[in-house]
């Protein structure tokens, strides 16, 4: 998060409150000086790449299990081996392997 980080130093910890108005321009101090220190640590960027490159894993996985679940024959295999999974007669990577390593049917789309 923001919050964490490279720096020697925490937070710091500030009184607010909302209905009365009461620290808020305090808050809003501390949170642009973390910003700033984040930007010029180049913690910032460092941060946001890699929530990009997050972001393409968690769209590509889910691209690719629609994409697998359009076969029916792959979808059927998938039953099969969680199940194995589930039981325990099959190791999730053994699993993973099985399912890749399975021919691709043509589908229309």
């Amino acid at each position: 998060g923001v919050l964490k980080g490279g720096t020697s130093h925490a937070p710091p910890v500030l009184c607010v409150s909302g209905l009365e108005g009461a620290g808020v321009e305090q808050l809003w101090q501390a949170v642009e000086a973390r910003y700033q220190e984040l930007q010029a640590s180049g913690q910032l960027d460092t941060q946001r790449r890699a929530q990009r490159k997050a972001e393409l894993h968690r769209r590509l996985a889910a691209a690719l299990m629609q994409s697998f679940m359009r076969d029916a024959e792959r979808a059927t295999d998938l039953d099969q081996v969680e199940e194995q999974v589930m039981t325990g007669e099959l190791l999730a990577g053994e699993a993973v392997q099985r399912l890749l390593s399975a021919p691709a049917r043509a589908h229309t789309d």
